[in-house]
């Protein structure tokens, strides 16, 4: 699964404008994860079903 990748792979989320951290979409089960980093902590702020609406705070 992807979110188990992230250890190795910091970055692989995308950075979007307006908002803090990054997101990793993950098509296969239509979730999103906010997460961001701190060193080399990975701090998961948020997973939401793709078709729940993102709060921008």
């Amino acid at each position: 699964m992807k979110v188990e990748n992230l250890a190795e792979h910091l970055l692989m989320g995308e950075q979007r404008d307006g908002l803090r951290g990054r997101l990793l979409i993950i098509p296969e089960i239509s979730m999103i994860v906010s997460y961001w980093l701190e060193g080399d902590i990975i701090r998961i702020m948020r997973v939401l079903h793709q078709k729940q609406k993102f709060p921008v705070d």
